[in-house]
Formats: C-alpha cells, structure tokens, sequence
C-alpha cells in the first residue's frame, strides 16, 4: 500500500505545473488574446455652474496621448451635447480639456434594499434632477471615456516610459500595497498630476473629478483571465475653488496571472 501512493506525489506536482501554464499569458496567435486600454472620467458638480472649463490629466507617454486624442476626435463615449472636448498642452504634458457653457447637476433618488425574495415596492421613481431635495439625494457623477485595441502586448509589471500612465507617470514615488488579496509582484507608487477648474458661478460648488487609466492583456482559459496595471487619481474643487492644482495619483502594476 505504502509503494502504491508514493507516485501521487510527482503526479500532482507535474498537473499543478500543467495548470500553471495552462493559465499563464498564450502565444499572440491566440484567438481569446486582447490587449486593452481603458481611460474613464467622472466629474460629479453640486451646483449649476456657466463657462465650465476643467483640465484633467490625461494618460500619455513620450508627450503623446493616443486616449486621449480618440476621446476629443469622437471615437470615445459619454461627451454630452454643448460639451467640447480637447486635448491641450502645459509644460510639455496633455491634458483633457473640457468647456460646457452651461454645466448641470444631476441628481437620483435612493435605491431601495431588498431582502432576497422580496418583491420590489409598487411606486414610481422621482425623476432626475438638478437640485438636491428629499427625493432626490444623492448626487450622480457624468462619466466619459474612451477604449483602444492594440496588438501587442502591454507591459503591466513595468509600464512608466513605455505605457500611457496620467501626466506621463513622471516622479514615481514607491509606496505600499495596501488592498487585501493583491499578489506578490504587486507594486504601488505615488506621482502628482496636474488638474485646472474654472467658471462663472451662480454660486460657489464644489467639484469632484475621478479619473482612471488601464492598460491589460485577457485571455479564456475557462473563464478571462488577465493582467493590468491601473493609474488613479482623484481631484477636488471645494467650496468654490478655481484655479490650478496638484493630486496625487496611485498607480499599481503587476495586478494578476503572468505565469
């Protein structure tokens, strides 16, 4: 009996392995193989406010910012009517510049919780709205960004110099990972970007600004599977606040399967 278990032990180390390569990156020639990248803007504003202009950061590298050129040249998603978007430069970096004449808030109501089974109540939603008031609390952010294809491979473990990071990912400043379940070869680091805000207010707002880049390579293997790296920031104008400023924005990198 004991003879017989014995050659378990090299069969179950040879399929771990087996799966192992099974789940890492495939030849380019794979049909499943995409390589991603993803640029996404929030700007959530309290108060109606005229001749908005803002300047947010835009991911590039080498002083080039093909996201953001498909966002100001129509091919992305999210730009409203009377909106103008464009890519401007400051300092040798691209910025998304952003001008609406007339800039509107929007507000919902509060999503009702359900227990499971439960059946939903029988009533009608207040509409959106561009004041607070007690039906509609909660103020919802405009979202708008832009998505490319390449064929290549992204590298997500090392990307500053060769991948578009916000404000061309200069000064990276190392830091620690602090978000549970992030494997090993993960690395975080801080770098500050540049923001700019102005308008004419029929009162002072505050202003708050997400903005998010991505560059991944998803593969199927029973599912997607993929690495990333992920460039954020996220940039406030309080209480009337125009003018420029500095953020600091978080990148990670090395974010899932490479072998």
């Amino acid at each position: 009996m004991i003879r017989a278990d014995r050659p378990l032990l090299p069969l179950l180390v040879a399929a771990a392995l087996l799966l192992a390569g099974c789940l890492g990156p495939p030849a380019e020639g794979d049909p499943s193989l995409r390589h991603d990248y993803s640029y996404e803007v929030s700007v959530a504003v309290d108060h109606p406010v005229d001749d908005l202009v803002l300047r947010l950061p835009l991911p590039s590298v080498n002083g080039s910012s093909v996201l953001g050129e498909a966002l100001a040249n129509g091919t992305g998603y999210g730009v409203r009517p009377g909106w103008g978007v464009a890519v401007v430069e400051a300092n040798g970096t691209p910025l998304l510049e952003l001008r609406a004449e007339r800039f509107m808030p929007g507000y919902r109501g509060t999503p009702v919780a359900l227990a499971p089974g439960e059946e939903p109540p029988l009533f009608t939603p207040a509409p959106p709205a561009t004041c607070r008031s007690e039906s509609n609390p909660i103020l919802m952010p405009y979202s708008l960004g832009a998505s490319i294809t390449v064929n290549r491979t992204i590298e997500t473990r090392d990307p500053a110099g060769r991948e578009p990071l916000l404000g061309g990912g200069a000064t990276l400043a190392p830091v620690g990972c602090d978000l549970p379940g992030q494997g090993t070869g993960v690395r975080c680091y801080r770098h500050p970007v540049a923001a700019f805000a102005d308008y004419r207010p029929d009162e002072a707002a505050n202003i708050s600004v997400g903005v998010r880049v991505s560059g991944s390579n998803q593969w199927w293997r029973g599912g997607w599977v993929f690495n990333q790296y992920t460039d954020s920031v996220l940039v406030e104008f309080p209480d009337g606040l125009r003018g420029g400023i500095t953020a600091d924005a978080a990148l990670t990198v090395g974010e899932g399967v490479y072998s």
